[in-house]
């Protein structure tokens, strides 16, 4: 940090400029200009955290002022700062108690709640989206199920698709924590909210939604596999998913392609019958056709057969 300048010495100076005295109207227009220039300076000397007590503050004049969009815009840089300040402690491994990234949170979740409070959804979703992502990356699983599960809440009043999206999001969590119950029924709720709306209209299971339908389905039956439950410990609903590839004879099922159904039916025949050979081939095969949560679950029920 450039010693020239006393930072804090300036940030004290605003503040006291806009504290209420006799006779005197705080100037908050110009606080948050001189918030954001000094803001602007830490961010160039590379000090995010400090930026973001500025932007902080900013955002309190803006609020004062009742200028919401501002307030919002504010918060989601104060909140992007101290998650860069808390990255940069997680890379270089310094040990900390998190309180950039609790700072970062507690701004997100203002955003959040200005974007709603003012009608805009999209937005508010969106941040809700962005933070749980942010904590994806860092490893806090649980706390970003939080986040992905808020912001589905958030798109199901104004997005089916991306709701559904999101959700997958939420149960990917669940399922890299080993948590198959949970997981498998935010997927069951993602099928058979697909399913009821292509029952009321048979033209309405787009390819976004049939794409969803597939991902769900290949989910379920690799998470099914790992609960290694016996049959009197599956519901109703888990045993059709299984018997669906139990059998030589592929029922009428308009989800899977036939190559991709042959594949999951070879592994779910291969791990009934502790095949660790046959798994082994079937993981190079699926390789093309699975997302990286759905190579992971499929590698654990390799490596649980083989040993």
């Amino acid at each position: 940090m450039d010693r020239e300048l006393d930072v804090f010495k300036n940030y004290r100076n605003i503040n006291n400029n806009i504290k209420k005295r006799f006779l005197k109207k705080p100037n908050f227009l110009e606080a948050i200009e001189q918030f954001g220039t000094l803001s602007r300076f830490l961010k160039q000397q590379e000090c995010p955290q400090y930026a973001g007590f500025c932007c902080l503050a900013k955002a309190r004049c803006e609020n004062t002022l009742n200028n919401p969009v501002a307030e919002a815009e504010t918060l989601l840089e104060a909140a992007r700062l101290f998650f860069e300040a808390e990255l940069t402690n997680v890379k270089m491994k310094c040990p900390s108690l998190e309180e950039h990234l609790s700072e970062a949170i507690l701004c997100y979740n203002q955003a959040i709640k200005v974007y709603i409070k003012e009608g805009n959804l999209s937005l508010g979703a969106s941040v809700s989206y962005e933070v749980a992502n942010n904590l994806v990356s860092i490893g806090k699983l649980d706390e970003a199920y939080n986040h992905f599960i808020q912001a589905a809440e958030i798109q199901k009043q104004f997005s089916i698709v991306d709701y559904l999206c999101t959700m997958q999001d939420a149960s990917s969590c669940k399922l890299i924590k080993e948590n198959y119950p949970v997981a498998l029924r935010h997927l069951s709720q993602i099928a058979i909210t697909i399913e009821s709306m292509v029952t009321s209209n048979k033209d309405f299971l787009t390819y976004s939604l049939l794409q969803i339908l597939q991902h769900v389905e290949i989910t379920r039956v690799l998470a099914l596999l790992l609960l290694k439950s016996s049959p009197m410990d599956l519901n109703d609903e888990h045993l059709k998913i299984l018997e669906k590839y139990t059998w030589e004879n592929r029922d009428n099922d308009p989800i899977l392609p036939d190559n991709l159904f042959l594949l999951i039916q070879s592994v779910v025949m291969a791990t009934q019958a502790v095949d660790g050979e046959t798994l082994l081939e079937m993981e190079e095969q699926l390789f093309e056709f699975l997302d990286i949560v759905q190579m992971e679950l499929l590698h654990r029920i390799v490596v649980d057969v083989n040993k």
